[in-house]
């Protein structure tokens, strides 16, 4: 809620208002009678017209002082009202994990479509470091429901199926159940914690926030690899621990302003943005800069792969939702159409994870092309984690061979 360079601007501006105040007490002349009064009522009125504006207006607005003070403080206490507010959905519900269950790790990827990716048939290779990787498993047929991170983030999280919000805002995450099975659980967050979700990250055993201070109104780097280092030090930290880990990772992935979220070195698709403006760039430009961010996830989950590679472990990685880019004249996300509807998934499994868990790597090879929604997401990392409880549905788990069922 607070930083140094919010209280730095507070003094700062309350000095600056002081001086102004003296200048004008002592040095101009004030209107009198209707006309300071009628000055008053137009000064406040236009000065408070932020704050019944529009959402799109006021999330522009209300990023930027004095107006950020009030916003931060109303999105302070909407998300600490919901994370306070109980519930107990699986109270008295079991959750059992096996002696040699493995690290389980939720990417939770951002604006990221699944037909930019070569492993879908992409005719770049936006994921040069991946893309070869015979422990990925792309799925590139997962269908999402929402079209915004408010809505995608909880339906994910949780046993909602379609379009049931009234379940994803009512009961726990799959957090829950791995904490009922002893799991060492953290929340690695890139952005900022919606009040659609709070309660979720508040789940885990850790909370770890990188770039807390970003909104998407600032445009200096904004980078997904900033995450590596706090994801390290956790699980060094959980090497000594009794139990696995299981942990979800909120990146910014693909989300605009596209040039913030990749590095000099990621540019791969010249001429990228030279603008926020959309209307000032070209189509080409707009995809080539969407491409360079994948680039960039590439690269991030290259990196976590690698701390992962020796442990017994799993990454599933799944999109909140995808990205128009020019269909329809449509572009980002925000407004409903089918090319959002398309988020990329993708698992990854550890060498030991193939080992100790082969008919687990079989069927996701074998559903790989299935046609499936993001309500697969909840039971498979249940599946993932070994997780034994009445709440896990085996159909709904991309880990699950339905020839076996039939056996």
């Amino acid at each position: 809620m607070l930083s140094p360079g919010l209280v730095l601007t507070v003094i700062i501006a309350l000095m600056a208002g002081v001086a102004a105040a003296v200048v004008r007490w002592k040095r101009v002349v004030s209107p009198t009678g209707r006309m300071g009064l009628w000055l008053f009522l137009i000064f406040a009125i236009v000065s408070s017209l932020p704050l019944v504006a529009p959402s799109r207006v006021a999330n522009a607005i209300g990023a930027r002082m004095p107006y950020s003070i009030y916003f931060g403080l109303r999105d302070y206490l909407a998300n600490r009202h919901e994370i306070l507010t109980e519930r107990h959905a699986f109270d008295g519900i079991p959750a059992v994990a096996p002696a040699d269950a493995p690290d389980v790790i939720v990417v939770l990827g951002e604006s990221l479509r699944a037909d930019h990716l070569p492993m879908n048939g992409y005719e770049r290779n936006t994921m040069p470091n991946i893309s070869n990787d015979t422990s990925v498993i792309s799925f590139p047929n997962i269908k999402g429901h929402a079209f915004y991170t408010h809505t995608a983030v909880p339906l994910i999280l949780t046993r909602a199926r379609g379009r049931d919000f009234e379940c994803a805002y009512e009961e726990p995450s799959f957090i829950t159940l791995f904490n009922k099975a002893g799991f060492n659980t953290a929340w690695f967050a890139n952005q900022d914690l919606g009040s659609s979700y709070a309660y979720f990250a508040h789940e885990a055993d850790t909370l770890a926030y990188t770039n807390a201070s970003r909104s998407l109104y600032v445009y200096s780097d904004w980078l997904d690899t900033d995450l590596l280092q706090p994801i390290g030090e956790w699980l060094s930290g959980n090497i000594r621990q009794v139990g696995a880990s299981m942990a979800v990772i909120h990146t910014i992935g693909s989300h605009w302003w596209y040039k913030s979220h990749y590095t000099g070195d990621d540019a791969r698709f010249l001429p990228d943005t030279h603008s926020k403006d959309i209307g000032s760039l070209t189509n080409e430009q707009i995809i080539n800069a969407y491409d360079n961010t994948i680039i960039a996830t590439d690269r991030f989950l290259a990196a976590l792969f690698s701390m992962l590679r020796s442990r017994n472990s799993v990454v599933v990685f799944i999109s909140d939702h995808g990205e128009a880019l020019g269909e329809d004249g449509l572009y980002l996300h925000g407004v409903d159409h089918e090319s959002i509807h398309h988020p990329a998934c993708l698992v990854w499994t550890s060498p030991e994870f193939g080992r100790r868990y082969p008919h687990k790597v079989e069927a996701m090879e074998a559903s790989r092309l299935k046609d499936a929604t993001t309500d697969v997401i909840f039971h498979t990392v249940l599946d993932a984690g070994g997780i034994s409880t009445p709440i896990f549905d085996s159909s709904l788990s991309l880990m699950h061979n339905e020839a076996d069922s039939m056996d």
